[in-house]
Protein backbone atom coordinates (compact mmCIF):
# COMPACT_ATOMS: atom_id res chain seq x y z
CA UNK A 1 0.00 0.00 0.00
CA UNK A 2 1.70 3.64 -0.73
CA UNK A 3 2.18 5.56 2.51
CA UNK A 4 2.04 8.97 2.45
CA UNK A 5 4.33 11.18 3.93
CA UNK A 6 3.73 14.99 5.84
CA UNK A 7 7.26 15.65 6.15
CA UNK A 8 8.05 15.74 2.12
CA UNK A 9 6.14 17.71 -1.05
CA UNK A 10 3.97 16.26 -3.04
CA UNK A 11 6.66 15.82 -6.21
CA UNK A 12 8.92 13.81 -3.69
CA UNK A 13 5.96 11.93 -2.47
CA UNK A 14 4.32 10.75 -5.95
CA UNK A 15 8.09 9.68 -6.60
CA UNK A 16 8.31 7.77 -4.16
CA UNK A 17 5.05 6.11 -4.95
CA UNK A 18 6.54 5.08 -8.57
CA UNK A 19 9.82 3.89 -6.76
CA UNK A 20 7.85 1.80 -4.86
CA UNK A 21 5.20 0.15 -7.42
CA UNK A 22 8.09 -0.35 -9.71
CA UNK A 23 10.25 -2.14 -6.74
CA UNK A 24 7.19 -4.04 -5.51
CA UNK A 25 6.88 -5.64 -9.42
CA UNK A 26 10.54 -6.50 -9.74
CA UNK A 27 10.63 -8.37 -5.79
CA UNK A 28 7.69 -10.15 -7.46
CA UNK A 29 9.79 -11.75 -10.43
CA UNK A 30 8.98 -8.82 -12.92
CA UNK A 31 11.27 -7.18 -15.16
CA UNK A 32 9.52 -5.85 -18.06
CA UNK A 33 7.16 -2.76 -17.96
CA UNK A 34 5.07 -0.28 -20.27
CA UNK A 35 3.71 3.03 -19.24
CA UNK A 36 0.53 4.62 -20.26
CA UNK A 37 0.02 7.46 -20.84
CA UNK A 38 3.41 9.56 -21.86
CA UNK A 39 2.46 12.97 -19.78
CA UNK A 40 4.58 14.61 -17.28
CA UNK A 41 5.05 11.53 -14.94
CA UNK A 42 5.06 9.36 -17.69
CA UNK A 43 8.30 10.40 -18.50
CA UNK A 44 9.54 10.56 -15.03
CA UNK A 45 8.59 6.99 -14.54
CA UNK A 46 10.62 6.70 -18.08
CA UNK A 47 13.67 8.27 -16.44
CA UNK A 48 13.26 6.21 -13.04
CA UNK A 49 13.20 3.04 -14.71
CA UNK A 50 16.75 4.15 -16.69
CA UNK A 51 18.60 5.42 -13.99
CA UNK A 52 17.82 3.75 -10.88
CA UNK A 53 16.94 0.38 -11.75
CA UNK A 54 18.44 0.17 -15.01
CA UNK A 55 15.59 -0.76 -17.23
CA UNK A 56 14.36 0.02 -20.38
CA UNK A 57 10.75 0.37 -20.89
CA UNK A 58 9.16 -2.57 -23.39
CA UNK A 59 6.62 -0.27 -24.70
CA UNK A 60 5.37 3.09 -23.80
CA UNK A 61 1.57 4.15 -25.14
CA UNK A 62 -0.27 7.58 -25.28
CA UNK A 63 -3.71 8.74 -26.67
CA UNK A 64 -2.23 11.65 -28.19
CA UNK A 65 1.27 12.01 -28.45
CA UNK A 66 2.19 8.69 -30.42
CA UNK A 67 4.08 9.87 -33.44
CA UNK A 68 7.74 9.51 -31.92
CA UNK A 69 10.20 6.59 -31.69
CA UNK A 70 8.70 3.69 -28.94
CA UNK A 71 5.21 6.03 -28.11
CA UNK A 72 2.29 3.69 -29.62
CA UNK A 73 -1.36 4.32 -29.74
CA UNK A 74 -2.83 3.36 -26.67
CA UNK A 75 -4.92 1.51 -28.78
CA UNK A 76 -2.46 -0.40 -30.01
CA UNK A 77 -2.01 -2.13 -26.87
CA UNK A 78 -3.85 -5.41 -28.05
CA UNK A 79 -1.42 -6.16 -30.93
CA UNK A 80 1.37 -5.89 -29.00
CA UNK A 81 3.03 -8.54 -27.49
CA UNK A 82 3.40 -7.20 -23.46
CA UNK A 83 3.54 -10.87 -22.03
CA UNK A 84 4.67 -10.74 -18.85
CA UNK A 85 5.06 -7.20 -18.68
CA UNK A 86 3.23 -4.64 -16.10
CA UNK A 87 1.45 -1.32 -17.53
CA UNK A 88 2.48 1.66 -15.40
CA UNK A 89 -0.45 3.89 -15.41
CA UNK A 90 1.07 7.43 -13.92
CA UNK A 91 -1.27 10.49 -13.51
CA UNK A 92 -2.47 13.25 -10.88
CA UNK A 93 -5.76 13.30 -12.40
CA UNK A 94 -7.84 10.46 -10.98
CA UNK A 95 -11.03 10.54 -13.27
CA UNK A 96 -8.51 10.12 -16.29
CA UNK A 97 -6.65 7.81 -14.43
CA UNK A 98 -9.94 5.81 -13.81
CA UNK A 99 -10.49 5.50 -17.46
CA UNK A 100 -7.31 5.42 -18.40
CA UNK A 101 -7.30 1.82 -16.96
CA UNK A 102 -10.41 0.77 -18.11
CA UNK A 103 -8.85 1.16 -21.30
CA UNK A 104 -5.49 -0.88 -20.79
CA UNK A 105 -7.79 -3.18 -18.83
CA UNK A 106 -9.34 -4.65 -22.14
CA UNK A 107 -5.92 -5.66 -23.56
CA UNK A 108 -3.53 -6.37 -20.44
CA UNK A 109 -4.42 -8.44 -17.65
CA UNK A 110 -5.82 -6.91 -14.31
CA UNK A 111 -2.91 -8.69 -12.69
CA UNK A 112 -0.31 -6.65 -14.98
CA UNK A 113 -1.62 -3.28 -13.94
CA UNK A 114 -0.30 -0.96 -11.90
CA UNK A 115 -2.15 2.18 -11.25
CA UNK A 116 -0.05 4.77 -9.07
CA UNK A 117 -1.96 7.40 -7.10
CA UNK A 118 -0.30 10.30 -8.05
CA UNK A 119 -1.70 13.58 -6.17
CA UNK A 120 -1.32 17.49 -6.19
CA UNK A 121 -0.42 19.85 -3.74
CA UNK A 122 -3.39 20.74 -2.71
CA UNK A 123 -4.78 17.33 -2.35
CA UNK A 124 -1.94 15.89 -0.22
CA UNK A 125 -2.90 18.91 2.20
CA UNK A 126 -6.20 17.69 2.22
CA UNK A 127 -5.41 13.89 2.60
CA UNK A 128 -3.07 15.19 5.47
CA UNK A 129 -5.32 17.12 7.63
CA UNK A 130 -5.86 16.05 10.97
CA UNK A 131 -9.04 17.04 11.90
CA UNK A 132 -10.48 14.79 9.47
CA UNK A 133 -14.61 14.16 8.66
CA UNK A 134 -14.37 10.07 9.68
CA UNK A 135 -17.19 7.65 7.93
CA UNK A 136 -17.76 4.00 9.12
CA UNK A 137 -19.17 3.53 5.58
CA UNK A 138 -19.41 4.68 2.13
CA UNK A 139 -21.99 3.81 -1.07
CA UNK A 140 -19.32 4.30 -4.17
CA UNK A 141 -21.60 3.10 -6.81
CA UNK A 142 -23.28 3.17 -8.68
CA UNK A 143 -25.21 5.80 -10.48
CA UNK A 144 -28.96 4.72 -11.51
CA UNK A 145 -29.01 1.69 -9.64
CA UNK A 146 -30.68 2.62 -6.56
CA UNK A 147 -28.68 4.82 -4.36
CA UNK A 148 -31.17 7.11 -3.66
CA UNK A 149 -33.46 4.90 -2.25
CA UNK A 150 -31.15 3.67 -0.51
CA UNK A 151 -30.41 6.75 0.83
CA UNK A 152 -33.80 6.85 1.79
CA UNK A 153 -34.32 3.68 3.30
CA UNK A 154 -31.21 4.15 5.91
CA UNK A 155 -32.20 7.34 6.96
CA UNK A 156 -35.47 6.18 8.60
CA UNK A 157 -32.48 4.43 11.04
CA UNK A 158 -32.03 7.21 13.61
CA UNK A 159 -28.25 5.43 14.65
CA UNK A 160 -27.42 6.08 11.02
CA UNK A 161 -26.19 9.44 10.14
CA UNK A 162 -26.47 10.71 6.29
CA UNK A 163 -26.41 14.45 5.10
CA UNK A 164 -28.89 15.67 3.59
CA UNK A 165 -27.21 16.41 0.48
CA UNK A 166 -26.89 12.80 -1.12
CA UNK A 167 -23.72 13.73 -3.11
CA UNK A 168 -21.13 16.73 -2.31
CA UNK A 169 -18.94 15.14 -5.24
CA UNK A 170 -16.02 15.81 -2.57
CA UNK A 171 -13.66 13.20 -4.33
CA UNK A 172 -14.28 14.15 -7.72
CA UNK A 173 -12.62 16.95 -7.88
CA UNK A 174 -10.10 17.35 -4.11
CA UNK A 175 -9.80 21.22 -3.84
CA UNK A 176 -10.57 24.15 -0.91
CA UNK A 177 -14.16 24.66 -2.24
CA UNK A 178 -14.90 21.13 -2.49
CA UNK A 179 -13.74 20.20 0.68
CA UNK A 180 -15.65 23.32 2.93
CA UNK A 181 -18.91 22.09 0.88
CA UNK A 182 -18.19 18.16 2.32
CA UNK A 183 -17.39 19.47 5.57
CA UNK A 184 -20.86 21.81 6.18
CA UNK A 185 -22.63 18.32 5.12
CA UNK A 186 -21.33 16.59 8.48
CA UNK A 187 -21.32 17.59 11.88
CA UNK A 188 -18.00 16.79 13.88
CA UNK A 189 -17.81 13.20 13.23
CA UNK A 190 -16.20 12.23 15.68
CA UNK A 191 -16.60 14.58 19.19
CA UNK A 192 -20.24 14.34 18.30
CA UNK A 193 -20.79 10.72 17.86
CA UNK A 194 -23.33 8.62 20.51
CA UNK A 195 -22.72 5.21 21.08
CA UNK A 196 -23.93 2.76 18.30
CA UNK A 197 -23.79 5.63 15.89
CA UNK A 198 -22.33 5.63 12.12
CA UNK A 199 -21.57 7.91 9.84
CA UNK A 200 -21.69 6.95 6.06
CA UNK A 201 -22.01 8.89 3.03
CA UNK A 202 -23.79 7.62 -0.34
CA UNK A 203 -21.71 8.69 -3.50
CA UNK A 204 -22.87 6.88 -6.76
CA UNK A 205 -20.50 8.64 -8.85
CA UNK A 206 -17.18 7.80 -7.06
CA UNK A 207 -16.30 4.37 -8.52
CA UNK A 208 -13.18 5.47 -10.13
CA UNK A 209 -11.96 7.18 -7.17
CA UNK A 210 -10.69 4.55 -5.04
CA UNK A 211 -7.45 6.17 -4.19
CA UNK A 212 -8.81 9.91 -2.95
CA UNK A 213 -10.94 7.49 -0.54
CA UNK A 214 -8.80 5.35 0.28
CA UNK A 215 -5.82 8.73 0.74
CA UNK A 216 -8.62 10.71 3.02
CA UNK A 217 -10.96 7.86 4.79
CA UNK A 218 -8.66 5.35 5.69
CA UNK A 219 -8.68 1.59 5.86
CA UNK A 220 -10.82 0.77 8.08
CA UNK A 221 -14.19 2.33 5.70
CA UNK A 222 -16.79 -0.55 4.63
CA UNK A 223 -17.23 0.27 0.80
CA UNK A 224 -20.96 -0.64 -1.35
CA UNK A 225 -21.71 -1.10 -4.26
CA UNK A 226 -25.22 -1.17 -5.42
CA UNK A 227 -25.28 -2.80 -9.30
CA UNK A 228 -28.60 -3.37 -11.58
CA UNK A 229 -28.44 -4.68 -15.02
CA UNK A 230 -26.06 -2.28 -16.42
CA UNK A 231 -28.30 -2.17 -19.64
CA UNK A 232 -31.40 -0.94 -17.86
CA UNK A 233 -29.18 1.47 -15.67
CA UNK A 234 -27.94 2.98 -19.18
CA UNK A 235 -31.08 3.51 -20.23
CA UNK A 236 -31.58 5.43 -17.08
CA UNK A 237 -28.77 7.29 -16.79
CA UNK A 238 -29.41 8.69 -20.92
CA UNK A 239 -33.03 9.64 -19.54
CA UNK A 240 -31.83 11.86 -16.38
CA UNK A 241 -29.35 12.98 -18.89
CA UNK A 242 -31.55 14.75 -21.39
CA UNK A 243 -34.00 15.33 -18.77
CA UNK A 244 -31.78 17.56 -16.24
CA UNK A 245 -29.47 18.43 -19.64
CA UNK A 246 -25.66 17.87 -17.91
CA UNK A 247 -22.57 18.24 -19.59
CA UNK A 248 -23.03 15.09 -21.77
CA UNK A 249 -26.96 15.70 -22.16
CA UNK A 250 -26.32 19.49 -23.50
CA UNK A 251 -23.31 18.52 -26.30
CA UNK A 252 -26.30 16.04 -27.84
CA UNK A 253 -29.10 18.48 -27.23
CA UNK A 254 -26.92 21.34 -29.31
CA UNK A 255 -25.76 18.94 -31.53
CA UNK A 256 -29.20 17.11 -33.11
CA UNK A 257 -31.75 19.64 -31.37
CA UNK A 258 -34.18 16.67 -30.60
CA UNK A 259 -34.24 13.05 -29.46
CA UNK A 260 -33.23 10.63 -32.27
CA UNK A 261 -32.23 7.25 -32.89
CA UNK A 262 -28.89 9.32 -33.54
CA UNK A 263 -28.93 10.97 -30.45
CA UNK A 264 -29.48 7.99 -28.58
CA UNK A 265 -26.74 5.78 -29.96
CA UNK A 266 -24.15 8.46 -30.00
CA UNK A 267 -24.58 8.76 -26.07
CA UNK A 268 -24.53 5.13 -25.89
CA UNK A 269 -21.33 4.84 -27.23
CA UNK A 270 -20.06 7.07 -25.47
CA UNK A 271 -20.99 6.17 -21.96
CA UNK A 272 -21.48 2.58 -21.76
CA UNK A 273 -18.35 2.39 -19.66
CA UNK A 274 -19.65 4.08 -16.79
CA UNK A 275 -21.38 0.60 -15.85
CA UNK A 276 -18.76 -2.39 -16.51
CA UNK A 277 -19.16 -2.54 -12.42
CA UNK A 278 -16.10 -4.77 -12.24
CA UNK A 279 -13.77 -2.31 -13.74
CA UNK A 280 -14.56 0.33 -10.62
CA UNK A 281 -14.79 -2.65 -7.90
CA UNK A 282 -11.18 -3.89 -8.79
CA UNK A 283 -9.78 -0.21 -8.58
CA UNK A 284 -11.54 -0.46 -4.83
CA UNK A 285 -9.75 -3.96 -4.30
CA UNK A 286 -6.05 -2.42 -5.02
CA UNK A 287 -6.99 -0.73 -1.53
CA UNK A 288 -9.38 -2.54 0.32
CA UNK A 289 -9.97 -6.12 0.86
CA UNK A 290 -12.76 -7.96 -0.10
CA UNK A 291 -14.28 -8.44 3.34
CA UNK A 292 -14.78 -4.62 3.62
CA UNK A 293 -16.54 -4.33 -0.03
CA UNK A 294 -20.50 -5.66 -0.65
CA UNK A 295 -21.90 -5.96 -3.72
CA UNK A 296 -25.64 -5.40 -3.57
CA UNK A 297 -27.92 -6.61 -6.73
CA UNK A 298 -30.43 -3.57 -6.75
CA UNK A 299 -33.17 -6.07 -8.40
CA UNK A 300 -32.44 -8.59 -5.21
CA UNK A 301 -32.61 -4.97 -3.01
CA UNK A 302 -36.34 -4.65 -4.19
CA UNK A 303 -37.31 -7.73 -4.18
CA UNK A 304 -36.68 -9.01 -1.00
CA UNK A 305 -35.84 -5.99 1.37
CA UNK A 306 -36.12 -7.37 4.95
CA UNK A 307 -33.54 -9.36 4.45
CA UNK A 308 -31.20 -7.65 1.89
CA UNK A 309 -31.53 -4.30 4.25
CA UNK A 310 -30.73 -6.30 7.15
CA UNK A 311 -27.59 -7.55 5.68
CA UNK A 312 -26.46 -4.29 4.45
CA UNK A 313 -26.70 -2.67 8.20
CA UNK A 314 -24.84 -5.95 9.61
CA UNK A 315 -21.91 -5.43 6.71
CA UNK A 316 -21.63 -1.68 8.12
CA UNK A 317 -21.57 -2.83 11.70
CA UNK A 318 -24.75 -2.10 13.27
CA UNK A 319 -25.74 -4.86 15.92
CA UNK A 320 -28.73 -6.15 15.43
CA UNK A 321 -30.53 -4.53 18.21
CA UNK A 322 -30.03 -1.33 16.72
CA UNK A 323 -31.55 -2.05 12.81
CA UNK A 324 -34.08 -0.90 11.42
CA UNK A 325 -36.94 -3.30 9.80
CA UNK A 326 -37.55 -2.99 6.13
CA UNK A 327 -40.80 -4.35 4.64
CA UNK A 328 -41.01 -2.21 1.70
CA UNK A 329 -37.63 -0.71 -0.07
CA UNK A 330 -38.56 2.99 -0.94
CA UNK A 331 -38.96 4.06 -4.75
CA UNK A 332 -37.25 7.69 -4.77
CA UNK A 333 -35.74 9.24 -7.81
CA UNK A 334 -37.63 8.18 -10.56
CA UNK A 335 -38.00 10.00 -13.49
CA UNK A 336 -39.21 9.31 -17.18
CA UNK A 337 -39.60 13.02 -18.68
CA UNK A 338 -37.54 14.61 -20.61
CA UNK A 339 -36.77 18.25 -22.02
CA UNK A 340 -39.79 19.97 -23.47
CA UNK A 341 -38.12 22.04 -26.06
CA UNK A 342 -34.32 23.77 -26.45
CA UNK A 343 -35.51 26.43 -24.51
CA UNK A 344 -36.31 24.03 -21.67
CA UNK A 345 -33.65 22.18 -22.19
CA UNK A 346 -30.85 25.65 -22.07
CA UNK A 347 -32.95 26.50 -18.65
CA UNK A 348 -32.35 23.22 -17.21
CA UNK A 349 -28.83 23.17 -18.26
CA UNK A 350 -28.42 26.49 -16.66
CA UNK A 351 -29.58 25.38 -13.03
CA UNK A 352 -27.89 21.76 -13.46
CA UNK A 353 -24.28 24.12 -13.80
CA UNK A 354 -25.46 26.63 -11.15
CA UNK A 355 -25.94 23.59 -8.41
CA UNK A 356 -23.09 22.44 -9.25
CA UNK A 357 -20.83 25.42 -8.52
CA UNK A 358 -22.34 26.16 -4.92
CA UNK A 359 -19.81 25.67 -2.22
CA UNK A 360 -22.48 25.97 0.74
CA UNK A 361 -24.50 22.78 1.11
CA UNK A 362 -27.58 24.56 2.19
CA UNK A 363 -27.86 26.80 -0.74
CA UNK A 364 -27.00 23.70 -2.97
CA UNK A 365 -30.35 22.22 -1.67
CA UNK A 366 -32.11 25.22 -2.30
CA UNK A 367 -30.84 25.27 -5.79
CA UNK A 368 -31.49 21.59 -6.50
CA UNK A 369 -35.72 22.42 -5.06
CA UNK A 370 -36.03 25.20 -7.51
CA UNK A 371 -34.45 23.12 -10.22
CA UNK A 372 -37.20 19.95 -9.86
CA UNK A 373 -39.77 22.59 -9.30
CA UNK A 374 -39.10 24.07 -13.09
CA UNK A 375 -39.07 20.40 -14.83
CA UNK A 376 -42.93 20.78 -14.29
CA UNK A 377 -42.20 23.62 -16.60
CA UNK A 378 -39.25 22.17 -18.81
CA UNK A 379 -39.86 18.73 -19.70
CA UNK A 380 -42.69 16.24 -20.64
CA UNK A 381 -43.54 12.84 -21.03
CA UNK A 382 -41.70 11.01 -23.45
CA UNK A 383 -42.56 7.10 -25.33
CA UNK A 384 -39.60 5.62 -25.05
CA UNK A 385 -40.56 1.93 -26.85
CA UNK A 386 -40.50 3.34 -30.21
CA UNK A 387 -36.90 3.10 -29.75
CA UNK A 388 -36.98 -0.42 -28.14
CA UNK A 389 -34.71 -1.89 -30.96
CA UNK A 390 -32.14 0.34 -29.90
CA UNK A 391 -31.72 -0.82 -26.06
CA UNK A 392 -32.67 -4.54 -26.69
CA UNK A 393 -29.21 -4.62 -28.19
CA UNK A 394 -27.26 -2.83 -25.39
CA UNK A 395 -26.67 -5.58 -23.18
CA UNK A 396 -25.22 -8.33 -25.57
CA UNK A 397 -23.04 -5.97 -27.33
CA UNK A 398 -21.67 -3.83 -24.58
CA UNK A 399 -22.05 -5.97 -20.93
CA UNK A 400 -21.96 -9.52 -21.71
CA UNK A 401 -18.24 -10.06 -21.05
CA UNK A 402 -18.18 -7.73 -18.49
CA UNK A 403 -20.65 -9.09 -16.03
CA UNK A 404 -19.06 -12.66 -16.78
CA UNK A 405 -16.32 -11.17 -14.80
CA UNK A 406 -18.57 -9.93 -12.09
CA UNK A 407 -20.76 -13.14 -11.73
CA UNK A 408 -17.13 -14.63 -11.17
CA UNK A 409 -15.89 -11.95 -8.28
CA UNK A 410 -19.92 -12.48 -6.42
CA UNK A 411 -19.84 -16.25 -7.44
CA UNK A 412 -23.14 -16.74 -9.00
CA UNK A 413 -25.01 -16.64 -11.66
CA UNK A 414 -26.93 -13.36 -12.61
CA UNK A 415 -29.49 -15.30 -15.51
CA UNK A 416 -32.78 -15.23 -15.35
CA UNK A 417 -31.85 -11.43 -13.38
CA UNK A 418 -29.99 -9.41 -15.97
CA UNK A 419 -29.90 -12.25 -18.57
Amino acid sequence: MYRAEQSIDYKTQNLQFIREAIQKKINEGIKRFAIFPMGFWGKEVQTMLKEEFDIKPRACFDNFIFHVQNIHPADTMKSLDLSDTVLLIAIENEKARGSLYQQAAMAVPDAFIEVIPLCNEEKKRIFEEQEKVHLDFLCAGFHKCGTTSLQAALQKNENIYLPDVKETFFAMEVNEPSYKKFRQSYPDTRRNKKPGMLFGGIEPTYPGYAASIYRYFGADLKILFLVRNPAEALKSAFKMSIREIDGRGFELVKKYKEICPELMQEYIETEYKRFWYIDFIRLYERFYPETQIKIVLAEELIQNPSEQMDAIQEFIGLPEDLRTKYDVFPHANKGDTVFRDLGGAYVNHALYMLRMCIDDASLYLEIDELRKKMFDFTTEDFDFTKYNDIWEMVYSRYYADSVKALEERIGKSLEGIWY
